[in-house]
């Protein structure tokens, strides 16, 4: 079972077979024969009285139409159906028309809506795969994106940790030397516990903050530009 479904914008017919949901193309054409156009006697009378009215000075007459080729029906018929890559074509020929090739035409459009059935669905199976291909190479590369972020985050923290690690043994060094020499001062004292907390501030495995260095801060707002 199928249905003749006419395009007029493309000029293209299909034969649509409802049955196995396949839409293929038919064409049937006449071979024409073109020769170059002589004019007849009305062209020629309407060529001198458009010249007529040139050389008097009037343009009020338009130029005639007249056609460069003339086209001859041959009466040889040409009959296609499907497109690529499943495509037959049958032509008139001296010793077989087309109407004496029914039997074989209809065999071939049972070929022709098979091999266009399998074709369509290998296309949707390859289409299917590369979505899947797609698919799975976004989510790789997303995954991709955030270990690469996790992995940045961590060697952010362990900078963090040796500064403060740091901070804390030159803290203690300057401890001791000061302790070799006699009670601490005020102002050591002072840089100290400082130096300390700011060790805390920065080192990731605690859960200190710092109320000046993590401030929020703009330039912008601090000269008054806001």
């Amino acid at each position: 079972q199928f249905e003749v479904i006419v395009e007029q914008q493309l000029s293209r017919t299909y034969l649509n077979f409802t049955d196995e949901n396949v839409r293929i193309q038919f064409q049937l054409s006449e071979h024409v024969k073109r020769q170059s156009h002589e004019a007849t006697e009305t062209e020629k009378r309407a060529q001198e009285r458009y010249y007529a009215a040139t050389r008097a000075g009037r343009y009020d007459t338009k130029y005639p139409s007249i056609p460069q080729y003339d086209y001859i029906p041959s009466g040889v018929l040409s009959l296609a159906i499907g497109g690529y890559p499943n495509k037959s074509t049958w032509n008139d020929t001296k010793l077989r028309k087309l109407g004496d090739r029914i039997e074989e035409i209809v065999v071939g459009i049972c070929v022709c809506v098979e091999n266009t059935k399998q074709f369509e669905l290998e296309q949707q199976r390859k289409e299917l795969e590369r979505e899947r291909a797609r698919q799975r190479y976004e989510f790789l590369k997303s995954r991709r994106t955030e270990e690469l972020k996790k992995l940045e985050l961590a060697e952010f923290q362990a900078k963090n940790l040796d500064r403060a690690d740091a901070l804390r043994r030159l803290a203690d060094r300057k401890e001791q030397a000061a302790l070799s020499n006699g009670p601490i001062s005020e102002e050591l004292n002072d840089w100290l516990e400082w130096t300390r907390a700011k060790a805390d501030a920065i080192d990731p495995t605690k859960l200190e903050s710092d109320l000046i260095l993590d401030a929020p801060f703009s330039e912008r707002s601090f000269y008054g530009y806001y």
